[in-house]
């Protein structure tokens, strides 16, 4: 096993350790952000709620209720997929990570050069 071989192990379990913990630091502050925003969202809607059951046509509050409810729900499904990203983006990088050094390498082996 050559030095630069060694070099490229090192730096790949460096860069893997430096991402899983930014996962397992950034990931939940990004579900504490995405749930603050999901209580404001809700205060707003419930807020607005109010103000359509003032509307004296029922046509045009029965149409504005059925936007609100799918704003609700909308926002019920955001909050899921947010919170699955921020969890899981660190595999995603660290494969990418992988991925990049595995083509580095790669050329390093057909091209020659790099580290000695």
């Amino acid at each position: 096993m050559k030095k630069g071989q060694i070099s490229l192990y090192i730096l790949f379990i460096f860069s893997a350790l430096i991402i899983i913990m930014i996962g397992a630091v950034v990931a939940p502050m990004g579900n504490v952000f995405v749930s603050k925003l999901y209580v404001a969202g809700d205060k707003m809607l419930q807020i607005s709620n109010k103000t359509i059951q003032n509307i004296s046509d029922p046509v045009m509050r029965g149409h504005i209720n059925d936007v609100l409810d799918t704003a609700m729900m909308a926002q019920e499904n955001n909050i899921e997929v947010t919170a699955a990203i921020y969890q899981y983006s660190w595999i995603v990088v660290l494969g990418l990570v992988a991925l990049i050094m595995f083509i580095y390498t790669r050329q390093l082996v057909e091209l020659g050069g790099g580290f000695v």
